[in-house]
């Protein structure tokens, strides 16, 4: 079960290699254990991420929730 909360708020690629969530940004790359995660919020522009991370993500019950510029909620993909 989860328990961290991720926010990426920075132009970046995500990927899933070997149960671990891959976080590449211009100041370098982030491993983060799935099974530590419970939501993943996504802030701002130019964050890439595939379906098939995405569906990974739902089958290890981590929820993805979208925001505008005013911080607001605009999509939520839940498990």
């Amino acid at each position: 079960m989860g328990f961290r909360t991720l926010e990426i708020s920075q132009a970046s690629e995500i990927h899933i290699k070997n149960g671990q969530l891959e976080v590449t940004s211009k100041e370098g790359t982030v491993l983060i254990p799935i099974e530590d995660l419970n939501q993943i919020t996504v802030h701002g522009s130019n964050i890439r991420l595939s379906t098939m991370d995405l569906s990974i993500l739902v089958q290890n019950k981590v929820s993805l929730m979208t925001l505008d510029q005013k911080y607001l909620p605009t999509a939520i993909v839940l498990p």
